[in-house]
């Protein structure tokens, strides 16, 4: 009986890495700062994780060199955190936080039709959550404040009304009761 050796080639190596595994491997290594912080944002967005373990990685990845700050990563959403250490380093680059589904723009209602919430939504930098995924896009520029449209002011009614029909006093009773004063 004979010993047969075949060739065989080697396995290919995986391309198909996950996000964890590459967020887990970046690192700046001396690259510039700025395009650690492009890597890392677009990493980030595919894995929707809090912003506390993101900002925990990101600052894992710095080099030793970069100034970071020490407070807690849960303090500040991962946008904040990044922006804090590229105007530490003298960074013109910025990020910002685009929302997830882009809508196509619509007319803009008449001011009759149009209506807004009472309690405002809180938005995910002031409030962190692991429900809002982040997409970042970088800002060379800072932007210039937006202006308000300068509305003029309708007539103002008096509170509270003179005289009301029962029925009226029930209607505004009601919706006074509804709201938080």
């Amino acid at each position: 009986m004979g010993i047969f050796l075949v060739p065989i080639s080697p396995e290919p190596p995986k391309e198909d890495v996950s996000a964890v595994d590459r967020l887990w491997d970046l690192w700046q290594d001396g690259r510039p700062l700025d395009r650690y912080v492009e890597e890392f944002s677009e990493l980030s967005y595919l894995l929707n994780w809090p912003d506390a373990p993101l900002n925990a990685c990101f600052l894992m990845g710095l080099d030793e060199g970069t100034i970071r700050y020490s407070e807690p990563a849960c303090f500040f959403s991962q946008v904040e955190s990044i922006n804090l250490i590229l105007f530490l380093n003298g960074s013109d680059f910025e990020i910002e936080e685009v929302q997830e589904r882009m809508c196509l723009p619509r007319p803009v209602p008449s001011e009759k039709h149009a209506a807004w919430s009472v309690h405002p939504q809180p938005v995910s930098s002031m409030y962190p959550s692991s429900e809002s995924a982040h997409l970042v896009l970088p800002v060379q520029k800072p932007k210039p404040p937006k202006k308000m449209a300068d509305a003029a002011p309708g007539p103002q009614a008096e509170w509270p009304p003179r005289s009301l029909s029962p029925h009226q006093k029930r209607t505004t009773g009601s919706l006074i009761s509804g709201m938080n004063l």
